[in-house]
């Protein structure tokens, strides 16, 4: 007797995979500040100021990390992980609780000329960006409303890069051969090296993905935690 191979969506979304770099959950008992890796990296994760799990809010799990908008945020140590020097992939789920000014999803920034960051923008006319250093890459017009979960993520293939918003591409492709590396300051999620623009609601099931890019056209977003 033979069975029908199961169906779990696009492969190339894939889950906690030997691309994943970073993978948070972050689940776990209200307030708490220990946060877990569960990518095959294990990168020791450090909380600043009080970033916390939040068990009033989740997209999966029943909690999610909680930034207050000024000094909580959180860090993994430099690795060669956070170069991208060709495809890579990074997504989470975010939920606004200020759409006024920057608003940093992750970064690895050193200064004007070199790293990388995934930002929201209420400064800029409330946009979704991903640059190097001080310099846009891709920029596209965001409309958030607060307090609402939303699943984005920038990827790119082959030198193009694309930003989506629940699933959807926002505008055109970019083109971008760029190599994103060099850096020895840490991983930040929730924050801008040096320039703070921290993160102020919610963020659940963040990926970083390294040599991949997860996704080239329109999907639905993940149904259920990766890996």
């Amino acid at each position: 007797m033979t069975f029908p191979f199961p169906t779990f969506g696009p492969l190339v979304a894939g889950g906690n995979d030997a691309f994943t770099k970073l993978l948070l959950h972050f689940d776990g008992v209200d307030g708490a500040t220990s946060i877990v890796d569960s990518s095959p990296s294990g990168n020791l994760i450090t909380s600043v100021g009080g970033a916390q799990i939040d068990t009033d809010q989740s997209k999966f799990g029943g909690s999610s990390l909680l930034l207050n908008g000024s000094s909580t945020y959180l860090t993994a140590p430099d690795s060669p992980d956070w170069d991208f020097t060709a495809d890579f992939t990074i997504d989470a789920w975010v939920r606004l609780s200020s759409i006024s000014g920057p608003r940093v999803i992750a970064s690895v920034y050193s200064g004007s000329s070199l790293g990388w960051s995934f930002q929201f923008r209420g400064d800029r006319g409330s946009t979704l960006l991903f640059g190097s250093g001080d310099t846009v890459i891709i920029e596209r017009p965001w409309g958030p409303s607060i307090n609402t979960w939303y699943h984005v993520a920038v990827a790119r293939i082959s030198g193009t890069l694309r930003l989506f918003i629940n699933g959807v591409q926002s505008g055109a492709v970019q083109s971008n051969t760029a190599s994103f590396s060099g850096t020895t300051t840490p991983l930040q999620i929730g924050r801008l090296s040096g320039l703070g623009f921290v993160f102020a609601g919610w963020i659940d099931e963040l990926r970083v993905s390294n040599g991949i890019a997860r996704w080239t056209e329109n999907f639905s977003p993940p149904s259920r935690p990766y890996g």
